[in-house]
């Protein structure tokens, strides 16, 4: 499970193709949210990984914010729809057991 992945370099650390994800050997989900203003993980950038490594990919939407924008109260965090995000995640680990 992979959410709000980073695929644009910061001075923080790695980025996630920099990790050995090909070596995984299991299912891989990526959770991006298309409002999310942080700008290390931009959905763009996620879609050609996910679909290099053959992984599910499932992007909500959402705009609310309270807080800065690679923050938890943001749609970085996926603010506001956290269930929503939940269930659709428990529903993709339940479809593969």
């Amino acid at each position: 499970m992979l959410t709000a992945s980073i695929t644009k370099p910061n001075k923080k650390g790695k980025i996630i193709t920099d990790l050995p994800l090909s070596k995984i050997g299991k299912p891989m989900l990526f959770v991006h949210n298309d409002g999310d203003k942080c700008v290390t993980t931009p959905l763009g950038r996620v879609k050609p990984i996910a679909k290099r490594l053959k992984a599910g990919l499932v992007v909500f939407s959402s705009r609310k914010k309270s807080g800065r924008h690679c923050g938890g109260s943001s749609p970085h965090g996926f603010l506001g729809i956290e269930r929503q995000v939940i269930g659709k995640i428990l529903t993709w680990i339940e479809q593969r057991l």
